[in-house]
């Protein structure tokens, strides 16, 4: 039997930045979500949480309270809807909430790379602070696994035969000229 999931998970949940720099990939099984982004720069507006600055203080986005968030007038909120079969890239750094419309299921991915990685790693020691050897002891343990990852990509491992991946795609001379070079196999 399948039960309707009690109201309060269906509400919105405060806008909240990916903690841990992470971006991610929302794709949606089963039924309609509502996101709201705000563009980057947009921070201020948002109200971090001092003690949770991944977290706006700024509960209610469809009515926020004016008097006690003045600057949130400035903010620039961008809503859209996202169905099963859909699925949504959020960037680390763009503030966001989600809404379920309905009953839904989803599935996110998230994703660090060179770029986001460094910031992933003073996160995780942002979170351990208070416990300097746990911190340490995280923090470690992510760079080790981060490391050994790149060292992977570097040496072919996990792509079978420990063979270099050839590029499916290579710049020719022009504006953007996108060219498929000869025996590439992709992914």
């Amino acid at each position: 039997m399948i039960r309707r999931p009690p109201r309060s998970t269906l509400d919105r949940s405060s806008a909240a930045s990916d903690v841990y720099k992470r971006q991610a990939w929302i794709n949606q099984l089963y039924g309609k979500k509502q996101f709201t982004v705000w563009p980057r720069g947009q921070e201020k507006y948002l109200y971090p949480d001092p003690n949770d600055p991944w977290k706006s203080m700024v509960t209610d986005h469809d009515n926020p309270d004016y008097e006690k968030f003045p600057l949130y007038r400035n903010a620039t909120p961008i809503t859209f809807t996202v169905g099963a079969g859909e699925t949504l890239f959020i960037p680390f750094g763009i503030w966001h909430t989600a809404k379920s419309l309905e009953p839904t299921m989803s599935i996110a991915f998230d994703l660090l790379n060179g770029h986001n990685f460094p910031l992933f790693l003073k996160d995780v020691w942002w979170f351990r602070r208070n416990n300097k050897l746990k911190a340490l002891a995280h923090s470690g343990y992510a760079a080790l696994a981060g490391t050994a990852c790149k060292l992977g990509d570097i040496a072919g491992v996990g792509r079978g035969g420990g063979q270099k991946r050839r590029p499916l795609y290579t710049e020719a001379g022009g504006q953007g000229d996108r060219r498929e070079s000869g025996g590439g196999r992709g992914r």
